[in-house]
């Protein structure tokens, strides 16, 4: 590719993408199938090349027809200017590879974008990760997210305070210790307080407190080996319930968990 083409990164408008000849056909059974579990923190990052006042789709042609099916205006793009028709398709293929298949979409590659490009709720959720002293990155290291998934779900399902505290008490219980950044952590201890957090014998102090005494790899294969059910959030429950009560005097009512199955 010539040296004077440049990047950045922006949202484009849905309707302003446009498909040139070297892309594939669209496969639409596929994106009906993808319309029905739509998850836009899996949209990830397309690459389009800003050609002729047009923006050109290189990677992404079947993420932007998802997003046209279930409305959505616009999309994270890694932009790129400079290139012409010929060095486009040459790098459509070095993307998709010989068999014609994309490469994996990275997560972590699409958080770095929407950082640089400003997004306000990724911005958001770096912010919250920071204060608690945690970081993203590519895999589960200490004091490393790389739950990208669950901590965005969280965070739009329950919003900034609720993601703050579910950081809060992981930090507080384990320093930021790497197994205890795992997605099922993470759930479980979103759940617990939003079912108990306003219980008159739940608080998040004792809750970090009764955790640290836990060892979070023991934590998780409980959770997991629990066979009363076959729901993870309800897994991850049980055991933070038994965890929480345990040696207490003041306890939660275990009833109130019953509601959940």
């Amino acid at each position: 590719m010539k040296n004077n083409v440049t990047t950045r990164y922006q949202y484009v408008d849905v309707k302003d993408l446009r498909v040139d000849v070297y892309q594939r056909e669209v496969d639409h059974i596929r994106i009906k199938k993808m319309a029905k579990s739509f998850d836009e923190v899996l949209l990830g990052v397309i690459t389009v090349s800003y050609r002729d006042g047009k923006y050109n789709v290189i990677d992404g042609q079947h993420r932007v027809m998802l997003c046209k099916a279930v409305g959505r205006k616009s999309l994270m793009a890694e932009v790129k200017e400079g290139m012409t028709l010929e060095e486009e398709a040459i790098y459509f293929n070095a993307f998709n590879g010989a068999d014609g298949e994309s490469k994996p979409l990275k997560l972590y590659d699409s958080f770095r974008a929407r950082v640089v490009a400003k997004d306000e709720a990724t911005l958001d959720i770096n912010d919250i990760a920071h204060k608690n002293g945690l970081k993203f990155g590519k895999a589960n290291n200490n004091n490393t997210l790389s739950a990208y998934k669950t901590v965005f779900s969280i965070y739009k399902k329950e919003g900034s305070t609720h993601l703050d505290r579910v950081f809060e008490i992981i930090t507080s219980a384990w320093n930021g210790e790497a197994i205890s950044l795992h997605n099922m952590v993470l759930v479980g201890i979103s759940e617990f307080i939003k079912t108990y957090g306003a219980e008159e014998n739940y608080s998040d102090k004792t809750f970090s407190k009764q955790l640290s005494k836990i060892d979070p790899q023991k934590l998780i294969r409980e959770m997991k080996s629990d066979t009363t059910t076959v729901v993870t959030k309800v897994k991850a429950m049980n055991s933070l319930l038994k965890y929480y009560n345990l040696g207490l005097r003041k306890r939660i009512d275990k009833n109130l968990h019953f509601s959940m199955r």
